[in-house]
């Protein structure tokens, strides 16, 4: 049996995430992750399917950094991540995702 990549779907397609938003609890991963290996033949049963999310009651809200914020962040931040905070500021994209940008994610072309 030819052993897939951890970004390649059953149609043999990359891609960035596997199926389900990042907020998604380490119990549904779990669950997500057993389940593939019970229908692979890995596993007889999923453990994790009896497992519940917790309730989660400290939820923090997050906003935007003010001017004067930012300012301050870029004055402290080492030469290699001015950069990485700008493009995260600007697109709302996470510090680990920003890192693991290459070329190929850009696209120049569309407006």
């Amino acid at each position: 049996m030819e052993q897939k990549s951890d970004t390649e779907n059953d149609s043999g397609n990359r891609h960035a995430y596997c199926g389900h938003t990042p907020s998604a609890s380490d119990a549904e991963h779990s669950r997500i992750a057993s389940g593939k290996a019970v229908k692979a033949n890995q596993l007889d049963t999923n453990p994790a399917a009896r497992v519940e999310n917790l309730d989660r009651t400290d939820k923090h809200r997050r906003r935007a950094f003010t001017l004067p914020e930012l300012k301050k962040l870029l004055a402290v931040a080492g030469e290699e991540w001015p950069t990485m905070i700008l493009v995260g500021i600007y697109t709302g994209l996470r510090l680990g995702d920003i890192a693991s940008l290459t070329w190929a994610n850009v696209d120049l072309e569309t407006e």
